[in-house]
């Protein structure tokens, strides 16, 4: 028993060095670890603040402040947009052109009608302040109606090939609709685009005797359907100047001839175009005064045969040239 006490009395002396140093050397390892974590927060700190500071001393955007160029500038654009943009019109004026319409087969001319036409034109309109996804832009309906007439020369042949003139009336109509849609793409320019269904009819001729010469009467008749794009650039506010295109086909034309007890012919293709240059002067905010010039064209291509009283008819290729201006008002609503 005192052996045992003995050895473990000597093993104590002989390990506490041992176990102090540990212990020694465990504080030093703690405190350098609390100064490491220490050393870490303040420098954390520190780049936090200096990224306070750094945001602090970034200059913020200046406001742009508008300038009274600026103020005129939206003014003018907001007069514009109050004479342009009435949601309802109503247009009426006079319509004068000048018609050839000729007759042609293999090359040669068989035939041709000319002379100055006068009339009226009349259209009532619908263009919507706001913009529709389903029309890409601003949807705008119109209704037109237009009628010259006049007493013109035709300068032909018989059917035996005699040399045959005279003056004879010519009445034509045309009405229709347009939908479209106003796209605003660049300043002070607006363009628009729609589609466009009308019918169209040529009274030429009245079956009576003009300058002691009888004419007889023929009808042309179709309805057509086509496109049509333009542009409008305002100058100044009150003043804009344009183009205006538009393509049509004709829908199952007929030509109805009152010779003898009559006949109706079947008329080929017939297309036509026209392009207006549309000029607009504003004397109000709601009343524009309005000049446009004009260009039509039609072409009909060669109808079937017709028997009229045992002899065998038909009508040939030909093309009609308008060249006109309409001069009227525009009020807005």
């Amino acid at each position: 028993m005192n052996l045992v006490v003995l050895l473990i009395t000597v093993l104590i002396l002989f390990f506490s060095p041992l176990f102090s140093f540990a212990a020694t050397r465990l504080d030093v390892i703690n405190t350098t670890l609390t100064e490491i974590e220490t050393d870490k927060a303040l420098t954390t700190t520190k780049v936090l603040d200096s990224y306070r500071v750094a945001e602090r001393h970034i200059p913020k955007p200046q406001e742009h402040r508008k300038t009274p160029k600026d103020y005129e500038e939206e003014v003018a654009a907001l007069k514009k947009r109050k004479a342009v943009d009435q949601a309802l019109s109503v247009s009426i004026g006079f319509d004068r052109n000048h018609i050839h319409y000729s007759e042609w087969e293999s090359g040669d001319k068989l035939d041709e009608d000319y002379g100055y036409e006068d009339g009226l034109y009349a259209s009532i309109g619908y263009k919507s302040p706001n913009y529709h996804a389903l029309f890409f832009g601003r949807p705008f309906l119109e209704a037109y109606f237009r009628k010259y007439s006049d007493v013109i020369n035709y300068k032909g042949a018989t059917t035996g090939g005699a040399p045959f003139n005279c003056d004879q009336k010519s009445v034509i109509t045309r009405y229709g609709a347009k939908l479209g849609s106003y796209v605003d793409l660049i300043k002070d320019v607006e363009t628009y685009l729609y589609v466009d269904m009308g019918k169209r009819k040529w009274n030429r001729g009245e079956n009576e005797v003009i300058s002691g010469v009888t004419c007889y009467k023929e009808t042309y008749e179709w309805a057509y359907y086509g496109v049509g794009a333009g542009i409008n650039y305002f100058v100044i506010p009150r003043l804009s100047l344009g183009i205006d295109w538009a393509g049509w086909l004709a829908i199952d034309p007929k030509m109805k001839a009152y010779l003898y007890e009559g006949g109706t012919f079947k008329l080929g293709n017939v297309w036509g175009t026209e392009v207006k240059a549309p000029i607009k002067y504003y004397l109000l905010k709601s009343l524009s005064l309005d000049v446009t010039p004009y260009y039509t064209y039609w072409h009909i291509s060669h109808s079937n045969s017709v028997v009229i009283s045992g002899t065998s008819y038909y009508e040939p290729d030909s093309n009609t040239n308008e060249l006109g201006v309409m001069a009227g008002i525009t009020y807005g609503f």
